[in-house]
Parts: structure tokens; C-alpha cells; sequence
């Protein structure tokens, strides 16, 4: 059932017949719902590629909200799914059943800050050590009191950490 708001000149919310109408940020939206066929080979690898990359963002939702944060201002889009979006296309993989996460091309956030400078892991007793050149470049979009977010992700256990500089 669908309930239209402000009376009859009013926006729909709800289900009408096969159409879904639902506010998105202030802007109305509508959208057909359909029946499902058999899924075909390029529809099968789009289900894994969202399913690789929402299962490895989904460590990092506190991270993302502020990493995707300015990319998502004044936008009907929220971070998450600029996140998705961003890694769908770049950081993966593979083929069709074999797609997987390149670790290396992964974004957890995106402005106009430039990347530190320098930036050094090393593996040390009891953890890892990471270091950068913290060298503040007046002109460059930098402030002396930006902050540095760090995640490191453990790929075996599945596990993360995330610290805030």
C-alpha cells in the first residue's frame, strides 16, 4: 500500500502495484520491481565482485564515514556507496569465480589531501612499526592540525585495526 503525503497532491511512500516509491535524501524516488531470471555469467560475477567488496568494507563502516565523507556532501549518495563503487572498479582481481581483493589498490577514503610522504612498514617484534615524513607543506590543502587515519587489515584472520593520529 502506498500513503501519499500532503494529500492527494502529495509524494507516494510505499508500494503501488510493481512500483516502490521512497524519499532518498530529498529527492523522490520510484523503482519497478521485477521478476528474476536465470542470472547470466556477467550478472553472476557483478554478485560476487559486490559480494567481495561489501564483505571487506564492512570491517571498515566507522572508517569509511569519515574517509568518504566529503565525497558524499550535497550528494543523494552516502559513503558506503561511494566506497563500493570506488573498489568495485579498482581494487579487485580475478575472474568470474575466482575475483578476490588487491590489497594494494583499495580506498577506504578520498579528498583533496595528498598522501604522506615516505610511508615505511616494517614488521617488528610484537607488531608492525609504520612511519611516515610528517613534513607540512603550507599551499598544498594541508593544515598543521589534520589528523592521520590509519586502518591495517589482516587478510588470514579477517581481522583489522584502526588508529587515529
Amino acid at each position: 500500500m502506498s500513503v501519499s503525503r500532503n494529500g492527494m497532491h502529495g509524494w507516494p511512500s510505499g508500494k503501488l502495484g510493481n512500483v516502490v516509491s521512497y524519499m532518498l535524501r530529498g529527492q523522490l524516488v520510484h523503482r519497478t520491481v521485477g521478476k528474476q531470471g536465470k542470472p547470466s555469467l556477467k550478472q553472476k560475477a557483478n554478485h560476487q565482485s559486490m559480494a567481495v567488496v561489501t564483505r571487506f568494507l564492512g570491517h571498515f563502516k566507522d572508517y569509511l564515514g569519515n574517509g568518504f565523507e566529503l565525497e558524499a556532501r550535497g550528494t543523494i549518495r552516502n559513503q558506503h556507496n561511494l566506497a563500493v563503487s570506488c573498489n568495485k572498479k579498482n581494487a579487485l582481481k580475478g575472474e568470474y569465480p575466482d575475483i578476490s581483493i588487491d590489497y594494494a589498490k583499495v580506498q577506504l577514503s578520498k579528498g583533496s589531501l595528498q598522501q604522506p610522504r615516505n610511508i615505511r612498514l616494517e614488521k617488528v617484534e610484537g607488531g608492525l612499526q609504520i612511519s611516515w615524513d610528517p613534513l607540512y607543506e603550507s599551499g598544498s590543502g594541508s593544515q598543521y592540525d589534520d589528523c592521520l587515519q590509519l586502518a591495517v587489515y589482516f587478510p588470514k584472520s579477517r581481522t583489522k585495526k584502526i588508529e587515529f593520529f
